[in-house]
């Protein structure tokens, strides 16, 4: 894939129901992704619902996946032919036929290759049992059907004496196509196989573009990604919060035990959820290989750091334990946490950035080697104020031939828009 593929996008169409279908949802395809999803911090793993791993890619036409003529012709017989099983089984089977749905071409077609590659992973129609995580959740039950009807073809071809199994047995299939040989379950711990599909449609058609869809194993779908996603990381989030006009923890401290407790708040631990955001900025290896590089030698304490929009101190706290600079200047009119406020080499400048004791005081403690804001104001407002605020220390230190930054300069920014 080209660089500019690397991910595909597929926004899905509200639907009635739950409140994350009512609104619709993002599904994103990373292609050749470095790190598994699990390895991301807890806070960006909250925000995952799901997760499924994808090797395949399937096309209408055959000749987008990649396959020879010889290939797209057995393929097309074995779709052909298990259209016109279908058809012999509606008649001699209506039960079954009553409860399975039409397919589009390219579900048929999906199905026999996930068929092939189930049977070749060792997956026994007779014996195991699978769960189905299709997105859109919409064509769920088309694509179980599909899957249904492409086993019972296979269940045909089966030899003497191998019979498929009795479909009135399978009791947890999928809703809708909820008989076949098949056993279908909606357990992520009770199955033995899950096959993960994303369907990538063209909203404004409706018409199918591609098929991304792949097999895991109960454990490498469940334990190894899934189960660290969503509410499940939540629980590692690590955060104590602070009262926001006196600064102090809100969950109460038993200071009749020795510091040492185990019920003391330590002073590293992040007063907001920011924290983590710039916490992941400094995990990049790659970006602090790069700074040291271009100082010609290590990154530490060369210059202050300057975090603009402090309150309450999430991103100091980052500066501070993480990049351990030596000095901290925090900026912001609101209260810093009395846990950040109490750290060596921390100066919390309480103002507005462009009055004139905050001026003189991010003066004072230059030059910076990093300068970090997040605070939570219209972009369009706080720029021009940062601008006039770091163009009046600039002033001050030309007289004393001092400089505000030391070059290569870490800039981390976010910029709050006033629309969504």
């Amino acid at each position: 894939d080209k660089a500019n593929d690397q991910i595909t996008v597929i926004p899905t169409a509200p639907e009635k129901g739950v409140r994350k279908n009512r609104t619709g949802y993002q599904i994103l395809v990373i292609r050749h992704a470095l790190i598994s999803p699990s390895e991301l911090p807890p806070m960006a793993r909250k925000q995952i619902s799901w997760v499924g791993r994808l090797t395949h890619r399937t096309f209408l036409n055959s000749q987008q996946n990649g396959e020879n003529s010889d290939e797209n012709a057995k393929k097309k017989l074995r779709i052909e032919g298990l259209l016109a099983k279908k058809k012999e089984k509606e008649k001699n089977e209506k039960d079954l036929s009553s409860k399975v749905v039409e397919n589009d071409g390219i579900f048929a077609k999906v199905a026999d290759e996930i068929l092939r590659k189930l049977t070749a992973n060792g997956f026994n129609l007779e014996k195991d049992t699978l769960r189905m995580d299709v997105h859109p959740k919409s064509l769920n039950d088309t694509i179980c059907s599909s899957l249904q009807l492409a086993a019972t073809y296979h269940t045909i071809l089966l030899p003497s004496g191998a019979q498929g199994i009795d479909d009135t047995t399978n009791k947890n299939a999928c809703s809708g196509p909820d008989h076949g040989p098949i056993k279908m379950t909606r357990s992520a711990t009770n199955c033995y196989m899950v096959v993960n599909i994303v369907v990538h449609s063209l909203l404004t058609s409706n018409s199918i573009k591609e098929v991304f869809w792949g097999i895991s194993t109960n454990k490498e779908h469940w334990e190894d990604l899934n189960q660290r996603m969503n509410d499940h990381a939540t629980k590692e989030v690590l955060l104590e919060t602070t009262d926001s006009i006196t600064g102090y923890d809100r969950r109460k401290q038993d200071t009749s035990r020795s510091k040492h407790s185990s019920s003391q708040i330590r002073k590293e631990v992040p007063v907001s959820r920011a924290f983590y955001k710039l916490n992941q900025v400094f995990d990049d290896e790659h970006l602090l290989r790069t700074l040291a590089s271009l100082r010609k030698s290590k990154i530490g304490p060369i210059g202050a750091g300057l975090d603009i929009g402090a309150s309450p101190g999430g991103w100091t706290q980052v500066l501070h334990h993480k990049v351990k600079l030596p000095t901290v200047v925090a900026v912001d009119p609101g209260v810093l946490a009395k846990r950040v406020d109490e750290l060596p080499g921390v100066i919390h400048l309480r103002g507005e950035i462009t009055t004139k004791d905050v001026v003189d005081g991010i003066a004072k403690y230059a030059p910076y080697s990093i300068v970090v804001c997040d605070a939570c104001v219209d972009a369009h407002n706080l720029l021009p104020k940062i601008i006039e605020s770091l163009e009046g220390v600039n002033k001050i230190l030309m007289e004393s031939e001092k400089s505000l930054f030391i070059l290569p300069l870490c800039l981390v920014l976010t910029f709050k828009m006033p629309y969504k």
